[in-house]
Formats: C-alpha cells, sequence, structure tokens
C-alpha cells in the first residue's frame, strides 16, 4: 500500500500545470457561446445551448383531477426475537452470532436473543452494533447445506429476500427452505428433503409475520474503481482502506439516504466510512476511513456524506464531498491509487501524475439512479410497485416509433404549441435553455402518446404562447430543476485537453439525459468537430431506419465572429430527416408550417444546409438517439408513498426516496428482483 507522505505536495501537483495551461483554454473554450436572448420568426432560427438535455416519457395535467392510486405505508415495525419450538417441544429464539470471523444465525436463550424485523422488502434484519444485517446466502448465491451469514441490508442482495409457508422460512421461489444444522440456520434443497418438512418452524410469531415492517434504510452494496489503460491491457482498480486493489473487487456499501459509504467487517459488524478530512481553507487534502454509524440521519454539514456528480449510463460519476470537493486519485506516482479531495478550481493545477475523478461504479447503482429520477419526474410506470417475482419480458424493439410514423395536422400544432412557449428571456437550469427543454419535451410527447398528441399541458411544462416554460417547469419539478442547475459546461476545468474537455462534456450530456428520461436506453454520438466529420454525422442520421429520434446540439459562428448554439430533436421518417424547431418567439401557426418544411432533408446536403442557415458556421456536432424501454428490476418493488403523480404512465412522488415513505407492494410484502 502506498504511504502518505510529505512528497504530495503542491509543488508535485503543479507539475506540468504552466505548459498545459494555454493548451486546455483553447479546449474549453469551444463551449463558451454568447447568449441570444430571443428568436424571431419565420426563420429556422438558434439560441444558445451548451448541453443535450433528455426527457422522460409522459406528459402534466392539473393535478385535481389526478385520480389518487391506492396505497399504503409499511407497517410500523414490532420487532421482536424469532421464537421457535425445538424437537423437545422447547421454546428457543434465534439471533447473530458471530464466531471465527464471521456473523451467523444461531439458538439462543430468549432471554438473550436480539430483536428482529420482517421488512417490507421480505428480509429478516436484526440491529448490531449500530448496523441493520440482514439475513442472506454466502456470495450472494444459493447453495445447499450452506451456512446462512448476515450482511448489511441492501437493495441488490435477492438471497435477502425470504418468504413464510406454514411458519417455515423458504426462498422466494421456494426452491430452498431455512433449517437448522449443528444449532446454525442453513439453506436445504426443498427436493432433497427426506420427508419435506422443515425443522424449523416459526411459534408464535403470527403478529410480528402479519407486519409489514418499515425498511430500516435504503441502501446497496457495490465498489469504486478507476480504470487504468494500456495498449496491452484494461485494468480496473478498486478502491478500499487507503488503496486501490488491481482487478480484485472490494465491496463496499453505499447508504442511499445519508450519502455514507463504507466497508463491512464481517468479524463485528462495524463499519468504517469514507470520510472527507478537507476544510474550507484547504486546496485539497487526504480521505480516511473512520467507524460510523452507517444508519445515521442525513446532516449537510456531514464529512462522511457524498454525493454522485454526473452519474451517466456508462456506470460512470464523479464523487462529491459535502463541501463538494471532488475525489480524486493519482495512477503514478508514490500515492498512486491513495484516495484524496480536492477544490474543483484547484484540479487545474493537479496534473502530472494521471490523476482522475472519474469512478466506476456497479450496474445497480444505474438501476438505482434511475429509478430515483423516474420518482422526481413521475416517469413510474407502476404505483405502488407489484412487489411479485415477474417473468422477464423479451428484449423490446430499439426503434421508439412506428417505422410510418409521420408528423400529420395535429402533431405540427402540438409541436408549434411547445416551439412558442417562450418569452425571449434566457432563462435556463444549469446549462437547460428553452431550445433543450423544449426538445426533450418535444420527444417525451411523441415517444408516448404517438397516435394522440396532447393539446394542452406537457410533459415537462404546461405549454402556453408566449410564456417561459422554465415558470411551470419549476413550479412541477423543483426538485429536478435544481438538480440540473449543476450541470454547467463552465465547470469544465480550464487546463483540459480538447480530448478531456469532449470527455468531460459528453458525460455531462449522458448525465442529464439520465436525469430527465431514465426509462430509456440512448446513445451517445461522438463530437463531430471537422467539416467531414460533421457530414458523416449528418450522414449517419439517414442510416438509421424510420422511427428512429435524436435529440441533437450544434454549436456555431456567425459572420461577425460570435458564437452561438442550438439543440432541437430530430425524427427519421421513410422519406428523410425532419428537424423540428424550438425556441421560436411570437410565431403563428402557419409560418410554423412552413418552417418545419424548410427544415426537411431528404439527403445529407440538404440536412448541411438545414443547419446552417443565415451564413453561420456550423464548427460541432453531437447527439444523443433515443432508443428502447430500460427495465428497471428497482421499480418492480419499490415506490415512495404519494406515488400517484399525473395519471396512468407517470406515476412518482416527485420527491427523493426515503425509507420511511416506502409503500407496501401491490402484493403487499416485497419480493428484492
Amino acid at each position: 500500500m502506498p504511504k502518505k507522505c510529505c512528497q504530495f505536495t503542491q509543488e508535485r501537483i503543479t507539475m506540468r500545470y504552466r505548459d498545459k495551461q494555454t493548451q486546455g483554454k483553447k479546449a474549453t473554450q469551444i463551449f463558451k457561446v454568447e447568449h441570444n436572448q430571443s428568436i424571431q420568426p419565420p426563420y429556422l432560427s438558434f439560441v444558445i445551448i451548451f448541453v443535450l438535455f433528455v426527457v422522460m416519457p409522459a406528459f402534466a395535467m392539473d393535478s385535481s383531477h389526478i385520480l389518487q392510486v391506492p396505497q399504503k405505508l409499511a407497517d410500523s415495525p414490532k420487532d421482536r426475537p424469532i421464537t421457535f419450538k425445538n424437537e423437545h417441544s422447547q421454546i428457543q429464539c434465534l439471533t447473530p452470532i458471530f464466531t471465527q470471523g464471521e456473523g451467523y444465525v444461531g439458538i439462543s436463550d430468549c432471554k438473550r436473543a436480539q430483536n428482529a424485523r420482517y421488512d417490507v422488502f421480505s428480509r429478516i434484519a436484526w440491529k448490531h452494533n449500530d448496523t441493520w444485517l440482514c439475513l442472506s446466502t454466502a456470495n450472494q448465491t444459493y447453495k445447499s447445506a450452506e451456512r446462512l451469514i448476515l450482511r448489511p441490508c441492501v437493495l441488490n442482495d435477492k438471497t435477502q429476500s425470504f418468504i413464510v409457508k406454514d411458519n417455515a422460512l423458504y426462498s422466494p421461489d421456494s426452491s430452498f427452505m431455512v433449517g437448522l444444522t449443528n444449532g446454525f440456520l442453513t439453506l436445504q434443497k426443498t427436493q432433497n428433503s427426506h420427508n419435506k418438512i422443515p425443522n424449523l418452524v416459526l411459534y408464535n410469531m403470527q403478529e410480528w409475520l402479519d407486519t409489514i415492517a418499515t425498511p430500516a434504510n435504503l441502501a446497496q452494496s457495490g465498489f469504486i474503481a478507476w480504470n487504468f489503460n494500456t495498449p496491452q491491457e484494461f485494468d480496473l482498480y478498486y478502491l478500499t482502506n487507503n488503496e486501490s486493489i488491481k482487478n480484485d473487487v472490494q465491496e463496499l456499501h453505499f447508504n442511499l439516504e445519508n450519502g455514507y459509504i463504507a466497508q463491512y467487517n464481517p468479524a463485528n459488524a462495524d463499519m468504517l466510512c469514507l470520510t472527507s478530512q478537507q476544510t474550507t481553507q484547504q486546496s485539497w487534502n487526504w480521505t480516511t476511513w473512520k467507524k460510523c454509524n452507517f444508519h445515521a440521519s442525513q446532516n449537510n454539514n456531514d464529512a462522511k456524506a457524498w454525493s454522485l456528480f454526473m452519474f451517466a449510463d456508462n456506470d460512470t460519476a464523479i464523487l462529491q464531498d459535502y463541501l463538494g470537493n471532488f475525489l480524486r486519485v493519482t495512477k503514478y506516482g508514490v500515492n498512486w491509487g491513495v484516495p484524496y479531495t480536492a477544490q474543483q478550481n484547484f484540479i487545474a493545477k493537479d496534473t502530472g501524475e494521471g490523476q482522475t475523478s472519474y469512478f466506476q461504479f456497479n450496474y445497480d447503482m444505474q438501476n438505482w439512479e434511475r429509478f430515483r429520477n423516474a420518482n422526481l419526474s413521475d416517469s413510474l410506470t407502476t404505483c405502488p410497485a407489484k412487489g411479485a417475482l415477474e417473468q422477464k419480458s423479451l428484449p423490446l424493439s430499439p426503434l421508439t416509433l412506428p417505422r410510418s410514423f409521420e408528423l400529420n395536422d395535429a402533431w405540427i400544432r402540438r409541436l408549434w404549441q411547445i416551439a412558442t412557449t417562450t418569452d425571449g428571456v434566457l432563462e435556463r437550469a444549469g446549462d437547460c435553455g428553452v431550445c433543450l427543454l423544449h426538445s426533450y419535451q418535444m420527444i417525451a410527447e411523441l415517444n408516448e402518446y404517438t397516435y394522440n398528441p396532447l393539446d394542452s399541458g406537457g410533459f415537462f411544462f404546461d405549454t402556453a404562447y408566449g410564456v417561459n416554460p422554465f415558470t411551470s417547469f419549476r413550479t412541477r419539478y423543483p426538485i429536478l430543476a435544481n438538480e440540473l442547475s449543476r450541470y454547467r459546461a463552465t465547470n469544465i476545468p480550464p487546463v483540459l485537453s480538447q480530448t478531456q474537455a469532449f470527455e468531460y462534456a459528453a458525460q455531462m450530456y449522458r448525465a442529464i439525459a439520465l436525469s430527465l428520461y431514465p426509462g430509456h436506453f440512448w446513445l451517445s454520438s461522438e463530437f463531430a468537430i471537422t467539416n467531414s466529420s460533421i457530414r458523416n454525422a449528418l450522414r449517419d442520421l439517414f442510416v438509421q431506419p424510420a422511427g428512429t429520434l435524436w435529440v441533437v446540439q450544434m454549436y456555431f459562428i456567425t459572420q461577425d465572429g460570435r458564437r452561438s448554439g442550438h439543440a432541437m430533436p430530430v425524427l427519421r421518417t421513410g422519406t428523410g430527416v425532419q428537424f423540428i424547431p424550438t425556441n421560436i418567439r411570437n410565431m403563428s401557426y402557419q409560418d410554423y408550417v412552413q418552417a418545419l418544411r424548410n427544415a426537411f432533408a431528404h439527403n445529407p446536403n440538404e440536412a448541411f444546409n438545414v443547419v446552417t442557415p443565415g451564413g453561420r458556421r456550423l464548427y460541432m456536432f453531437y447527439s444523443l438517439r433515443l432508443r428502447e424501454i430500460y427495465p428497471n428490476p428497482i421499480a418492480e418493488f419499490v415506490s415512495n408513498n404519494n406515488c400517484s403523480g399525473e395519471g396512468e404512465d407517470r406515476r412518482g412522488s416527485a420527491t427523493i426516496p426515503l425509507s420511511t415513505f416506502i409503500n407496501q407492494c401491490a402484493s403487499g410484502r416485497c419480493i428484492l428482483q
């Protein structure tokens, strides 16, 4: 393990900074554009934009007319020791027992047994040393005759769910039963049991079984890793303690409510939390791991609390501490792989040893982030969650619209309503300006209401001629709007090379997509920055099948040298590519129809003319292509109370999910999936 030492100094961090400073300023300048405040008809005009944006599929209506969905909060817990009768008809209890470096569940005198909880996720849990532990299988794998173990309660270990039939414990599919072997709980294959009668039958536990208890917390297991690429190999290094381990997954636990990230000690159930030591006066400092109460209440000034920033569908994100400092590691030098934090404005100087702030997480974290964002934007399909085990459906078509889809009069009028919901005032949420907000409302409604376009309301905002859309958007989705404000192209560190600046920008665009439209897959393009690559990118639009949708982002230099940007949706039809005008102030419906016609391209050359009107020079082009529905297992067993949302297929509470507000499932108790 590399040792912390005095060689990690500001002089070390600033190596090569002076040489790269000028190069970095040029690279990040390409994202800086001047602000045009309004768009005038009848031209296909362009408005400022820095970021590609993505939305969720559905629309809003007056909440007073929404039929509230029957739902029930999880019950207040009635924790108590688990009792059973042994073969001599004596009443005994089950309790955690730690021996030989591991935690098990064994037989105990009931006076000394710890209280247990059977929660809404069908988990059997005990609180030991301030840590809630759930009955689990070793390595999350069912294996007959193997002892069950104790692990921190999480949402992504399906083996933590147990059902009860005739007072006996079974795996959710009933293929394994829980029995006693040498005084400890073990798994037994149901079909291999000689008489199929379990030797563990609960006694006098009916009230406990009838209580569908609130979970102790919402947490997941996973890892934090960073990649090290060479021409010969690709390696992942996993954070643990104050070092990084090559290609050997180091399990961590993530409290999804208070932001804690902890290591678990199976010998005594202690949790060690990743802790920032940096003060407001410091540019950087090492992190450490401290013993903690993993289930502590959320605190805005907690050095153990971390938040994900720019998490995207590549399972990559930046981690920030409670002060907004970035978690980082160096890939070279005497302190390689040792985690530390640094202020964002210090990163420009923190170069020379392969420093990175990008970390990879397991796939389950993406499931959670998608669920969380869908709940924020009322984009869940069900409320409450179904809860029962579901058969996996066949893969869906990558197309979002039918190949035969064309814009009819009703759709053109709806697009006009969206495009003219603007007052010309420059307002944004982070890098989301009016044209991006318009773009994703259009895509969401095209995707969700293909055959029946809306004539009022809207997916993100209520349409109203000449009115700023952000007024409605912030009213309906205040938390979502606030979270978007963190995403700004101006945050790109000035020292980055052009390649690194594009990497940062693409990560940000993909993160916005995951925030706003988490119910679908998206495919990110490369940045096209030369005339030939831009023309190739436009040609690629024609390669895709009819029914494909994109959000495209374009950057221009006008004839007088000003930089500007614009975003719009693009639709591939059977006869060409339709660019859809956005953010057009005071345009009549007839003029919009003409603008739409002028924005249709039969071939790539026509497409290039569409996106470069008025002598503008297009110097950068980027797109995100909408793909099929994302099947999220978490939505099958988690729902937050008050999730009626905005009606059918627009379910959610528009709040951050919390354990105290978890619903029972439609099936009653939920099964982890």
